[in-house]
């Protein structure tokens, strides 16, 4: 009985951190900022007057990545350079 119940309760454990792991905000936000830091250090993004340029199509996207990189902070992190100016503006169509 007790193999049964440690058995059941694995399966639960196992089924709901994979839930969380695909629902939890943390876990978006971090993927996000995975995924821009990698795109800023390939240099994907256009810099003018040492400003970095964000450019996303939805401006619910774009306030969720202001938020996820900190305003300036992270990129002048992971960019190695104190006085750059992230930009997030909204691509018209």
């Amino acid at each position: 009985m007790f193999i049964i119940y440690g058995l059941i309760s694995t399966i639960i454990s196992f089924f709901s951190i994979n839930l969380l792991l695909h629902t939890h905000w943390t876990v978006k936000r971090s993927n996000l900022a995975k995924e821009y830091f990698k795109k800023a250090e390939h240099g994907k993004f256009e810099v003018i007057n040492n400003s970095l340029i964000i450019m996303l199509p939805d401006k619910e996207d774009l306030d969720e990545l202001k938020i996820t990189l900190n305003g300036n902070k992270a990129m002048r992190l992971i960019l190695n350079n104190n006085t750059l100016n992230t930009v997030y503006l909204e691509k018209t169509q």
